[in-house]
């Protein structure tokens, strides 16, 4: 599930289309739309700081630009404080088991890494701070999306619930911020004292010298600064058409170089630095639009901690207090970025203090207990002016926070939340909406194998759950028309040839009913170059009920590794209870399933390839099975392949095993599979995580 850099790729698949993604249902809760609806989140706590949950409709007070209005939509949400939990032991990156779109609502996070804006020496604290959050912090149903300002596609992830993937992109964020400023200049007039005291034949002889020299970035500056707003504003729009739900927009940064503070102005002009900051501003307005329009909740931490830049100001002591002056300027100037975005939209911005972990803690429980109200303005006009927002409680001793106001709709503007645009095609519809959706459940599953040359074979396993579909009977048949869609995404946003099959199913009743108790399964095909890609399956009946689910693969170069794995596929003789669309896989038993849990009473085979890029002497090809519960090995089987020098390079070597659950506790595993060489070539692992009931 890839994130380009200032855009999600699904704008590939979306562009054009601004669809809602529907919430979990809330009793007598209805959230709806209009270019004059207005929603907004408050988070109240009482005197000990603590969050309030127990208010009605009745507690609350809007006031729009002085006037009262009428709440006309409100929710009181309270989702229960649940860490992940430790993760089974592995000895690398977990392989990505079977999406689905049966996860239970919980919070969302979007977690914006503006590597363009920190520096690198903070990367670890960075890092640190992050996986700590998703480790500790996230819950197992909350939805968490990665990106990075830069466009760097392997610092990035699309929503998931899976902390592995949310880790493994952590681990490869660096930032890149530019050196200060004032060091540049100063350095560029140690540059000038330099060459002119050398001109006149010593380098030591002093020379009438301004402070600062020529700042050699500024012009990078602004692009940067420019680049990171517009990824927040873009990223706003896209995540508008969720409603009913509190979008946290976790911001990781150390602020942009620039003055972005006259939020509210209703008319631009020069604002210094020959004008070119002013169009900064400006979308600094654009990007505070969006959030108004999509209930965006900013919050920014800052990752330099107790900032005094001492670090920086090493360079400027031989300049005086001049250079701390002007360093202490761009500390407060970037604080005031932060500061903007984060209270404009009701967040908070973390600086000037140790505890990243603290900041994270707050979010959470921001984003647990809290209230959503809407409301359509009395004097609703289309003038895109800012109007000042009040949320009140009646109740004594209580404290709200919520953002302090929203720009009106303009003519053009994006639609906002709850007021979706229909295509009238329901696969269209699917693939445009920023979350899954699960109105039919499905659960997918994407695996690689070697191809012929350097591409790899792609197989995809669809499972629905049958019970949803709406089929009308006929001459003793129950049929529809099953619409299945599987799009593909690289890491350079360039879209593929989506895979389309329209399934006519004409089925008996007791085949009818085999489906809806079991579920129907969808076996489908490709080819791809190696590479990261974001992969999306939707899924629609005649009558438009559509499920959706997104999903990522990484597809290896099989061809140069000198000992590689293919994914592993999993099944269970239960498995062939599923009726089954598609190819056979001859490596199977049964059908691949796509679900990770089994019971005990029945056997996981796992089977895979080995693949060897070069021709060496007669070797042993060695695969050990594991089956793994923290450290400790449960189950364990081995397998042994002779290679002589008759193998052609690029030999293949397909192998099966088998995992017996009969003397397995229930709980969460992980099968480890791992293949050596008698040669002393680095050896070629795979694991996934099952779970055993």
């Amino acid at each position: 599930m890839r994130i380009t850099g200032a855009v999600l790729t699904a704008f590939a698949l979306a562009e054009g289309l601004a669809a809602q993604q529907r919430p979990a249902p809330r009793p007598q809760t209805t959230f709806r739309g209009g270019v004059t609806y207005v929603e907004v989140d408050a988070y109240v706590t009482n005197a000990h700081d603590d969050p309030v949950a127990d208010l009605t409709v009745n507690d609350f007070e809007l006031i729009d630009a002085g006037s009262p209005q009428r709440i006309t939509t409100f929710a009181a949400v309270n989702l229960p404080i649940v860490h992940g939990g430790s993760l089974p032991a592995a000895a690398g990156p977990i392989q990505q088991g079977a999406r689905t779109n049966l996860t239970p609502e919980g919070r969302i996070y979007l977690v914006v890494l503006d590597d363009l804006h920190v520096d690198g020496t903070r990367t670890p604290a960075v890092r640190t701070a992050l996986r700590r959050f998703v480790e500790q912090d996230l819950g197992p149903t909350d939805m968490t999306a990665i990106v990075s300002t830069s466009g760097r596609l392997d610092a990035s992830a699309e929503f998931t619930t899976d902390r592995r993937l949310l880790i493994d992109v952590i681990d490869r964020f660096m930032g890149q911020k530019l050196p200060s400023a004032t060091v540049g200049q100063i350095q560029a007039a140690r540059d000038e004292r330099f060459q002119e005291g050398f001109k006149q034949g010593s380098q030591k002889k002093a020379v009438s010298l301004p402070a600062f020299g020529p700042d050699s970035n500024a012009q990078e500056r602004v692009f940067r600064a420019q680049r990171t707003i517009a990824t927040l504003r873009r990223l706003s729009d896209f995540l508008g058409g969720v409603t009913g739900r509190r979008k946290a927009l976790v911001l990781v940064s150390e602020g942009v170089d620039a003055q972005v503070n006259r939020m509210k102005d209703e008319r631009l002009g020069d604002v210094g630095n020959n004008g070119r900051i002013a169009p900064l501003v400006a979308e600094t307005q654009n990007a505070l639009r969006a959030a108004a329009r999509g209930n965006i909740t900013v919050y920014a931490v800052d990752p330099r901690g107790l900032a005094d830049s001492s670090a920086d100001l090493i360079e400027t002591t031989a300049f005086g207090p001049i250079g701390i002056v002007s360093m202490q300027d761009e500390l407060r100037t970037s604080h005031d970025s932060l500061r903007v975005l984060a209270e404009n939209t009701g967040g908070f911005a973390a600086l000037d203090h140790n505890g990243l972990s603290t900041a994270f803690d707050r979010i959470v429980r921001e984003s647990s207990t809290y209230y959503l109200l809407g409301f359509s303005p009395a004097n609703a006009d289309s003038d895109g002016r800012y109007h000042t927002l009040k949320v009140r409680v009646k109740r004594p001793g209580l404290q709200v926070r919520s953002r302090p106001g929203y720009f009106a709709a303009r003519p053009g503007d994006v639609t906002p939340a709850g007021g979706p645009v229909r295509s009238g095609n329901a696969i269209e519809e699917a693939l445009a909406r920023p979350l899954p959706i699960a109105d039919v459940p499905l659960k997918v599953f994407a695996a690689a194998f070697k191809g012929s040359g350097w591409t790899a074979a792609i197989e995809i396993g669809i499972e629905v759950d049958a019970s949803r579909l709406d089929f009308v009977e006929k001459n003793g048949t129950w049929n529809t028309a099953l619409d299945v869609v599987v799009a593909m995404t690289d890491a350079n946003g360039r879209t593929f040839p989506p895979l389309r099959n329209t399934i006519d199913l004409a089925v008996t009743p007791a085949v009818l009913e085999r489906m809806r108790t079991r579920g129907l399964r969808v076996i489908t095909q490709t080819t791809l170059p190696p590479g990261p890609y974001r992969v999306q399956v939707a899924v629609a009946d005649a009558n438009g009920k559509a499920g959706s689910v997104l999903d990522s693969l990484d597809v290896p170069d099989f061809s140069s590794a000198p000992l590689a794995m293919s994914d592993v596929t999993l099944t269970s003789m239960s498995a062939a209870d599923v009726p089954t669309i598609g190819p056979k896989d001859p490596r199977l038993p049964a059908p691949p399933s796509a679900g990770r849990e089994f019971v005990r009473s029945e056997a996981v085979v796992v089977a895979g390839e080995i693949y060897e890029a070069t021709n060496r002497l007669p070797h042993a090809v060695i695969i050990l099975t594991q089956l793994w519960q923290a450290k400790r090995v449960i189950n364990a089987s081995t397998e042994q392949y002779a290679a002589d020098e008759r193998d052609d390079a690029g030999a293949r070597h397909p192998f099966t095993s088998t995992i017996p659950l009969s003397n397995v506790e229930p709980g969460t595993y992980v099968i480890h599979v791992e293949a050596r060489t008698s040669d002393g070539r680095p050896p070629a692992i795979r694991e996934v995580e099952i779970r055993v009931r």
